[in-house]
């Protein structure tokens, strides 16, 4: 009889312990899945961050819209210069930024269809984006102002015929105009967008 409950009592033991490793396996097992699943959204989240976007020669304004929508909603000086972006911070920009600058500046006189893609920041440091393309000797420019928590208008749009680049009381100020004789004082002046608009003012 004795013999018959130890037999009893182990059969129950050695079944409690089967099932306890079944269930740690189970439990090691799905742990391993959410933490792969975890990886691999941060990893696409991060990859999809860090994606270079292709900076596209275009004249039509939906097509510029869509080109800059692609870039992230929270842009970082660092990811934006990532991207090939010419980053204006505290009235500068970078040994990288100027080498973007001058190259388009090159194609323009060279007479080349090329575009950029500037990124300045609000005071509370939103990402404010401009994108210009030369095209035949027309300039098309649209201001993204979508990632601007405070800002009213998204977008701006316009073509220009010329640009300028003034040296001034220790500024580098450039802008895009339809005016060819616009003077620097009559530059800082100007009403309306459709008659110039500045892109940059650094510090020399």
């Amino acid at each position: 009889m004795r013999k018959k409950i130890m037999m009893t009592v182990l059969s129950t033991v050695t079944l409690l312990i089967a099932v306890s490793f079944t269930s740690c396996g189970k439990s090691a097992k799905h742990t391993k899945e959410t933490t792969t699943a975890v990886k691999t959204e941060k990893t696409t989240k991060e990859t999809k961050k860090k994606e270079k976007i292709e900076i596209k020669i275009l004249s039509k304004y939906d097509q510029i819209k869509k080109l800059l929508s692609k870039y992230p909603k929270e842009m970082t000086s660092k990811e934006a210069s990532d991207q090939e972006i010419v980053v204006i911070e505290n009235e500068s920009f970078d040994k990288a930024s100027k080498k973007i600058w001058d190259q388009f500046l090159k194609d323009v006189k060279d007479q080349k269809d090329c575009a950029i893609v500037i990124c300045q920041y609000t005071v509370e440091g939103d990402p404010i984006l401009q994108y210009v393309s030369n095209v035949d000797g027309k300039f098309y420019y649209v201001e993204d102002s979508t990632r601007d928590a405070y800002g009213s208008e998204k977008y701006v749009q316009y073509t220009y015929d010329y640009y300028k680049i003034y040296k001034q009381d220790g500024h580098y100020t450039a802008i895009l105009t339809t005016n060819n004789k616009l003077t620097f004082d009559e530059a800082q002046d100007v009403r309306s967008l459709k008659t110039a608009i500045q892109l940059l003012d650094i510090k020399e």
